[in-house]
């Protein structure tokens, strides 16, 4: 241990006494290896606190610039999909400012989002990050609306094990990423999509490629909602898009009365992937949101 090397015979004398503890002493030690002159020495040794120690001693640590190369050389980001590309994980490291420079805009976006209740830390973290990269591949369109979260230009379906599954085998993108009920629900709800009917060797039919929602109708609801959710409480305009009360694939239509605007963290997270519903019940500008058996999912 550096305390039981060090000269100093108040350390070697406080490790006898067992004042401090054994790691007091070696941090006592190592500020003075550091140059903290001995009066102050004596003086941290008596009042500070273990953190306070280690806060000092990490005041005392030097960083060259051959140090701070290095850990910048050694900067990386791995985005590793599954077989199916239907999960991706992440995981990397960055030099110092440019973890801070990540941090601080991920804690920006996920204050500017809504609160989904049992939500952990990790996962609205993962939410804000997802919405920053969106901003980057989407911006306003001709139309004045701002990016949408799904655009997509294929889905294939495989009619036979998509009827038999009701949806949960057989669909896939162009790009060749499996999608769920979930996702697909969110791309029908307001994605520009081609839709093509596949049998085992052709083509059964195709939709060209364009809005499920027809434009006129989109600006209505939006000009309807005043560009707000119509969550309760929820006051987000990022993104805001209109999305069915009753699903199209459950028989809902395009009518504006089955239309309602939504945040994207509102429909995506909390409708589409999370699997929250709206109280058709609740008044039309303050929706609530309902888990279909009333209750979050278990999380443990």
């Amino acid at each position: 241990m550096t305390a039981a090397r060090t000269d100093l015979p108040q350390v070697r004398e406080k490790m006898l006494a067992g004042s401090g503890g054994s790691t007091g002493a070696a941090v006592v030690a190592k500020l003075a290896a550091a140059g903290l002159p001995a009066d102050q020495l004596l003086e941290t040794a008596d009042t500070f606190s273990l953190g306070r120690l280690y806060g000092l001693l990490e005041k005392t640590r030097r960083l060259d610039s051959d140090s701070e190369a290095f850990s910048y050389e050694w900067r990386y980001l791995v985005c590793q999909p599954s077989l199916d590309e239907s999960v991706f994980k992440l995981w990397g490291q960055l030099p110092g400012v440019d973890g801070q420079v990540v941090l601080n805009a991920l804690n920006a976006r996920e204050s500017e989002l809504p609160v989904l209740e049992d939500e952990t830390a990790g996962q609205r973290r993962a939410d804000a990050l997802t919405s920053i990269c969106l901003d980057s591949l989407t911006g306003p369109d001709p139309a004045g609306e701002t990016g949408r979260a799904v655009t997509v230009a294929e889905i294939f379906i495989e009619a036979a094990w998509a009827l038999s599954s009701n949806g949960e085998a057989g669909a896939a993108l162009s790009t060749g990423v499996k999608v769920g009920p979930n996702t697909l629900g969110e791309i029908l709800c307001g994605g520009k999509v081609r839709v093509t009917n596949c049998a085992p060797t052709h083509p059964l039919s195709y939709s060209d490629l364009g809005d499920t929602i027809p434009p006129a109708v989109r600006r209505y609801v939006k000009w309807r909602d005043q560009g707000s959710c119509s969550i309760e409480g929820c006051t987000s305009r990022y993104r805001v898009q209109p999305h069915h009360i009753h699903e199209q694939q459950h028989g809902g239509d395009h009518h504006p009365d089955n239309l309602i605007s939504l945040c994207w963290y509102h429909h995506h997270v909390a409708i589409h992937q999370q699997g929250m519903i709206i109280d058709p019940d609740s008044p039309t500008h303050r929706r609530k949101l309902l888990w279909p058996n009333h209750s979050p999912p278990d999380s443990s």
